[in-house]
């Protein structure tokens, strides 16, 4: 329907509806009427016997929503407006309000805010991811792990990328009030533990060379060296917005520097994920690869696994070494996130 056509009296009116607007022309005659529009507001008009008014101001341009089709159509302003008016109160990275943004990194407003983790739009749950990277590090003189760098809340990471992730330093610890990507705390909290062999400090580096972002959450990890030592992630109170199912990455890459090929195993409740990987491993983080198998299968080859439809406001992880062609059994823990709801 092109702007401008003329009805009777040269109105111009959208899908014949009462009250139409005129643009160009003027207002169907004999009638009052509202004209409502699917973007939020409504423009009242009135025209007396075979004449009538045009409505004053600039135009703006807004596409109509047609039974037909669509059209660009200008749209007269108040008379005592000086600027267009707000069509659209929100945008979520997408031409339809409450849809996740094509870059994966949560859901944005308008001024591109970001607001995962915020409040239910049109019915569906805002995305929520929660982020641990496990800093690690190679042994120095000191005995305390070094070569790896803290990641800063705004860098983002992960195969669903999102910033303020939660440092855990060294092969054990606690971290409370953990915060989400959005940038807002909780009562969840972490641990982690494992027994080290020969006093060392079961945590390694990957030996990248340090940039932020994926490189610096993958580099460091937690390094579990024994099939009987095993380590184990706890994480408890998770908000209740989170508990109606959500997805557990577990992210899985560590350093070797001949052909050995190391098989993990990873276990959230009844699920078992198994991974491998044969060296040497790379000099620069080398991209995600989900292990063969590990979103709902038996796993293999990669560095990430999924455990899908995770519940309830806590669960515990397993890292189990398992079989090394050269006898170095290990488990890699790089990292985690927890992402709700299930399958965003």
């Amino acid at each position: 329907m092109d702007a401008g056509s003329s009805g009777s009296g040269g109105s111009t009116g959208l899908g014949g509806s009462a009250g139409g607007i005129a643009t160009g022309g003027t207002m169907a005659g004999g009638t009052t009427g509202t004209t409502q529009w699917d973007a939020g507001f409504a423009i009242d008009a009135t025209s007396t016997g075979e004449t009538s008014e045009s409505l004053a101001g600039e135009t703006g341009k807004i596409q109509a929503a047609d039974a037909e089709q669509d059209s660009a159509i200008d749209v007269p302003l108040l008379a005592d407006s000086s600027a267009p008016m707000d069509l659209a109160a929100e945008s979520y990275g997408s031409t339809e309000a409450g849809m996740p943004d094509g870059a994966g990194t949560g859901w944005v407003d308008s001024s591109g805010a970001d607001r995962t983790g915020g409040a239910e739009v049109d019915g569906a749950p805002a995305p929520r991811i929660l982020s641990i990277d496990f800093v690690g590090g190679m042994p120095s003189s000191s005995g305390a792990p070094s070569g790896t760098v803290v990641m800063a809340a705004s860098e983002s990471a992960g195969v669903k990328p999102a910033t303020h992730w939660n440092s855990a330093t060294g092969a054990t610890g606690t971290l409370s009030s953990l915060v989400l990507a959005s940038g807002d705390g909780t009562a969840a909290s972490a641990s982690w533990t494992m027994t080290p062999i020969d006093g060392a400090i079961d945590t390694w580096s990957n030996a990248f060379v340090d940039a932020p972002g994926d490189t610096r959450m993958m580099n460091g990890y937690l390094d579990p060296r024994s099939s009987t030592l095993p380590a184990t992630i706890s994480v408890a109170g998770l908000p209740d917005t989170m508990n109606g199912g959500y997805d557990v990455y577990l992210y899985c890459y560590s350093y070797i520097n001949s052909s050995d090929t190391r098989l993990y195993e990873y276990s959230i409740g009844s699920t078992t994920f198994s991974v491998t990987q044969t060296g040497p491993s790379t000099s620069t983080f080398p991209g995600y690869t989900l292990a063969s198998g590990a979103d709902g299968g038996s796993g293999g080859t990669g560095n990430y696994v999924v455990f899908r439809n995770v519940t309830g406001s806590s669960f515990t992880l397993t890292a189990q070494p398992r079989t090394s062609t050269y006898g170095a059994q290990r488990a890699p823990v790089n990292g985690i996130q927890i992402v709700y709801p299930s399958g965003y």
